[in-house]
């Protein structure tokens, strides 16, 4: 039984007799229909001419009455779809599959190709397996396999091998060449494996390894080998060209003993004028010239206080979070402000009695900072007394320190007071 031909007839038509447009009513006639397909409505038919869209065909004059709402059938003749041109290529491709040397494939199924097929010279190829023949007077005639090389690594007894395997063994590599897949027939057996490199033979040794290069001495016993002797003297290196007991070098030397290696340099020589050195270095015993230099912490390293690799300089020694910003000692005199000693300190002022403002040279990120104050026993009558800090007067530049006596109900004046203040600048 042949395949039926194929019809499209999706919708309803209309058309006019002697008409050459077809109107469709639900139809999708562009991807559907092509030219050259044949359009018969009752006993009438008609071959299409072109597909404007999925509502219009242009036909060949239509031989029937006016039509409307009818019901069709578009046949999708082979000549309408593939077209002359088409045609002839097929008719080359057939012409092709007929001559003589097209390979027949062969299915894995078969051992051999089908005897009713091929002619005479034309060959035949088993994909899976690699399998070629030729028919030569009406015979299928193997010729081997024909297949790149399956390298299988080595060779595994329980494994299946099949033809152009293969495997490693024993030192040497071997391809199965039998036309049946099989396992169990372990290199060199021929019935399965042809040899593809065999492993060479054992090699001689090779020369001893060379002696350790050592001083050389007299009265010693030295070797031509091999191995021979080697030397170090002078700052050159030899090696033993004849069997003796050293006596004077340059004698041995002189009479062939000694083959030289490798000649001593020429020692260098020069001045070093002058060694430039990173910010704080100092130079010592340098001997090549160059540049030195150091990795210095920023102040951002210093309030980070994390890094192990920098080198704190004096510019940022203070910059560290346990680093007082600022310090200082002072006392009053009864008629004079004296500031013994301090660091980052601009000014300090005495408002009245007991009441001091501190002034930065530097002065803090923001207020929130640490001060520390304390006063110190002897030179002034207000001894005994209690420093305290006011904290609303806690500025980034400034700060007010007030001592009370011990009772806490007057300001007085300190004998000498400790300062100091920490924070972030």
């Amino acid at each position: 039984m042949t395949d039926p031909l194929l019809s499209y007839d999706i919708g309803t038509v209309a058309v006019a007799g002697d008409g050459t447009t077809v109107t469709g009513t639900s139809t999708l006639w562009l991807t559907n229909v092509k030219p050259g397909y044949f359009l018969t409505i009752g006993h009438f038919g008609v071959f299409i001419t072109d597909v404007a869209d999925d509502t219009h065909l242009s036909i060949t004059q239509w031989p029937g009455a006016t039509l409307s709402g009818a019901t069709y059938n578009i046949w999708k003749v082979a000549q309408g779809v593939f077209g002359s041109e088409l045609w002839a290529d097929v008719d080359k491709i057939v012409r092709a599959l007929n001559a003589n040397g097209f390979i027949v494939f062969v299915p894995p199924t078969l051992t051999a190709p089908d005897p009713s097929l091929g002619e005479e010279n034309q060959t035949a190829l088993q994909p899976t397996t690699g399998k070629m023949w030729v028919m030569s007077g009406g015979v299928w005639t193997f010729l081997g396999f024909y297949r790149g090389f399956n390298p299988r690594g080595a060779y595994d007894n329980a494994a299946t091998y099949s033809a152009s395997d293969w495997v490693s063994s024993s030192g040497s590599s071997y391809v199965w060449i039998n036309p049946t897949p099989g396992s169990g027939h372990a290199p060199p057996n021929a019935t399965y494996w042809q040899v593809l490199g065999s492993k060479g033979d054992q090699g001689n040794p090779g020369p001893a390894a060379l002696l350790p290069i050592v001083p050389w001495a007299t009265a010693t016993a030295f070797v031509k080998g091999p191995p021979a002797s080697f030397v170090s003297n002078g700052g050159s290196s030899y090696m033993c060209l004849v069997p003796h007991t050293s006596g004077t070098f340059a004698t041995d030397l002189a009479a062939g003993k000694w083959g030289l290696v490798s000649q001593k340099g020429t020692d260098g020589s020069g001045t070093v004028n002058s060694v430039v050195g990173g910010t704080g270095l100092t130079g010592g015993n340098i001997t090549s010239s160059g540049t030195l230099a150091v990795d210095y912490a920023s102040k951002s390293d210093q309030q980070t206080g994390t890094a192990t690799a920098k080198t704190v300089n004096p510019a940022h020694q203070q910059d560290h979070d346990s680093a007082a910003k600022a310090w200082a000692i002072f006392h009053w005199t009864g008629s004079t402000l004296v500031i013994d000693a301090s660091y980052n300190i601009s000014s300090i002022s005495r408002s009245s009695a007991g009441i001091y403002i501190v002034n930065y040279a530097v002065g803090f990120a923001t207020a929130i900072y640490s001060v520390q104050v304390s006063v110190e026993d002897g030179g002034n009558t207000s001894t005994a007394c209690l420093a305290l800090v006011t904290s609303a007067t806690r500025a980034v530049g400034s700060v007010q320190v007030r001592f009370y006596n011990q009772a806490m109900s007057a300001v007085v004046d300190p004998a000498f007071a400790h300062f100091a203040a920490f924070g972030r600048q």
